[in-house]
């Protein structure tokens, strides 16, 4: 019956709409985190009636987006079910899939099909804290913003400069608005002169130790040079880190599209600036009958027609 119900929730996620919810179906003497892991067991069970979408195995190739989708729900279960037990299930699962070929020789078995189109959409809050640190370099965030379906709120954030890099170290909490589950992490992200990104992500631990870190690595950024401060990230934080190929794909073409703007505004104001200092002495070598450069032809080119456009 709760199972059946949990619909009122899919359809309305709501506080109000979760806590009369729990209030019907969950034992009153559940804590917080009990509660977390019975909506997690919900969404295990949405998920898997979501896998066997009929439309999703009568297909006439693997890597249709229709079993491409179910794959995904599939994953959703595998990741869910990480907090229940210890048993991992994907590489059972992957064995059965590698058994199905793609009638697209490119595209190889649902096992390749899996890892190139499914794993990649796996969502952690590890990704959800990477997100939101780099574009918080691109947008004003409030204390407290809804990203997709998490709610992210900050609870420190600290931005300095050393020429043309950046650096960030913060304290953010991540609540799951689909199984209220909860993560406080510390990041580090250092965005580098060439648009870059290197991003370390960790459990927070206690104030005090968060404040010592953010001391530390601040120092460690103005002092020393970038191999430093790298190696700094790796003994704080340990070797794994994301970057802008680790984020939601939409995303990344925003962030792409921001930095390209950037880049072409500096470029215009180069060329813009080379016709203006450079003119007088062209007009000196037309007079002489000498070649004029390409390289002003092209910076001529580009701001006249701006000028003129």
């Amino acid at each position: 019956l709760a199972r059946d119900n949990y619909i009122s929730v899919i359809l309305d996620r709501t506080e109000n709409s979760v806590k009369s919810f729990q209030e019907e179906y969950f034992l009153p003497e559940l804590d917080n985190e009990q509660k977390v892991h019975a909506m997690e067991l919900l969404e295990i069970q949405r998920q898997a009636m979501l896998m066997y979408t009929s439309c999703g195995w009568f297909f006439s190739e693997i890597s249709g987006i229709e079993t491409v989708q179910i794959m995904k729900y599939a994953a959703r279960v595998m990741q869910l079910a990480k907090s229940f037990t210890k048993k991992d299930y994907e590489p059972r699962f992957l064995e059965i899939l590698s058994e199905a070929t793609s009638n697209l020789s490119e595209f190889g078995t649902g096992k390749d099909v899996y890892e190139r189109f499914v794993k990649p959409s796996v969502v952690t809050s590890k990704q959800i804290a990477c997100l939101w640190a780099i574009s918080s370099l691109y947008q004003d965030f409030e204390d407290e913003e809804d990203v997709y379906c998490y709610s992210v709120k900050r609870n420190d954030y600290k931005m300095v400069q050393k020429g043309n890099t950046n650096f960030i170290v913060g304290n953010i909490e991540i609540r799951s608005k689909v199984t209220l589950q909860r993560s406080n992490l510390v990041f580090a992200l250092m965005q580098y002169a060439g648009g870059d990104f290197h991003c370390a992500i960790k459990e927070f631990s206690t104030n005090d130790e968060y404040q010592e870190l953010k001391t530390s690595l601040i120092k460690t950024f103005m002092l020393n040079p970038m191999t430093e401060i790298i190696r700094a990230l790796d003994e704080k934080f340990g070797k794994e880190y994301f970057t802008l190929k680790d984020i939601f794909i939409e995303e990344r073409k925003k962030i792409l599209q921001i930095l390209l703007k950037d880049q072409l505004a500096k470029f215009a104001d180069t060329y813009k600036d080379m016709y203006d200092q450079g003119k007088g002495s062209i007009y000196h070598m037309q007079n002489l009958g000498l070649e004029i450069p390409n390289e002003f032809k092209i910076s001529a080119g580009y701001a006249l027609s701006q000028r003129y456009n």
